[in-house]
């Protein structure tokens, strides 16, 4: 016996949404009013049509090469044209066959919005359940995350840990108080960043991140100093010109590194130049930063 797989359940739960958006289109026509026993058979006839039509525009509009795991927007639009092209389709078969006699142009309207809630909800529906079950699983022994920030890249990086399970997003800050109280992907933003060692007890965090690539290097050393006094791990994103066209978060996390808080490149000294240039000389030292060159030219030199 043939096993059923993903697609033909896909197909088969199409189908039965198909005939149930026409008959729900129907009964809503006439309030739900199963006395009006007159238009059952209008309603009745045109269902093989109704199947045949929409079946192959589905078919035809890609509705099977993707799986609902990862159901998004675009096939939510890709649901909405095919299920008006459907309409105007059924409804050009309608009129050639009888005038579209007994059949109510209301139908015709109400039709396609019962289908695109009973094709899309079950997609979307389907790929929460599954994200949500995924990220809980997996997300299990993980380390629990406190974000700073809740701009743009921090909803980024939430939505790519919930969806691998690679962190658990617990809880954001956001200097930004008019934030307090509103969540990114069910995750709330508390408060200040200032009371950072107050919800790392609260929630028993493991590591912090910092997601505010368009932060000055000001204020990346308010911040890192703040976080420093947790005790715990901090990881930060690059600068907003290395995220700009990013899609991705998670891979551009890295440890806080002395040019975040430069607000500049560091500068790499030639160490091969200044131990031939400065051998066998006398030196005049100005400055700390001066004493450690001396000291590790020394250590070159003996």
């Amino acid at each position: 016996m043939p096993r059923i797989n993903n697609r033909h359940l896909a197909i088969i739960h199409d189908l039965i949404m198909i005939v149930f958006a026409w008959l729900l289109a129907w009964m809503a026509r006439f309030n739900f009013d199963y006395q009006l026993i007159d238009v059952w058979s209008p309603m009745l006839w045109t269902i093989p049509l109704i199947i045949l039509v929409q079946g192959g525009i589905s078919k035809l509009f890609g509705f099977y090469r993707g799986l609902w795991r990862f159901a998004s927007l675009p096939d939510l639009w890709n649901i909405f044209r095919a299920s008006f092209v459907g309409t105007i389709i059924i409804a050009i078969f309608l009129f050639y066959i009888n005038r579209l006699d007994g059949v109510p142009r209301s139908i015709l309207i109400l039709y396609p919005v019962f289908l695109i809630f009973l094709l899309g909800a079950p997609r979307l529906g389907y790929r929460l359940w599954k994200d949500r079950r995924l990220s809980m699983n997996s997300m299990i022994d993980n380390k629990r995350v406190l974000i700073i920030g809740a701009g743009r890249a921090a909803e980024l990086l939430i939505r790519e840990s919930l969806r691998e399970g690679s962190y658990m997003p617990i809880a954001i800050l956001d200097d930004n108080v008019s934030l307090k109280g509103s969540q990114i992907h069910g995750i709330k933003i508390y408060g200040e960043i200032k009371h950072v060692q107050e919800f790392i007890q609260q929630f028993d965090i493991n590591l912090i991140i910092i997601a505010i690539p368009s932060a000055t290097s000001i204020q990346m050393q308010k911040i890192v100093n703040i976080c420093e006094g947790t005790g715990l791990p901090i990881r930060t994103l690059p600068s907003i010109q290395d995220m700009v066209g990013s899609q991705e978060a998670l891979s551009k996390l890295r440890e806080v590194s002395i040019e975040d808080l430069l607000g500049r490149e560091k500068v790499e000294l030639d160490w091969q130049e200044i131990q031939t240039s400065t051998s066998n000389k006398v030196i005049l030292v100005t400055g700390g930063g001066g004493l450690l060159v001396l000291s590790y030219v020394n250590k070159l030199l003996h």
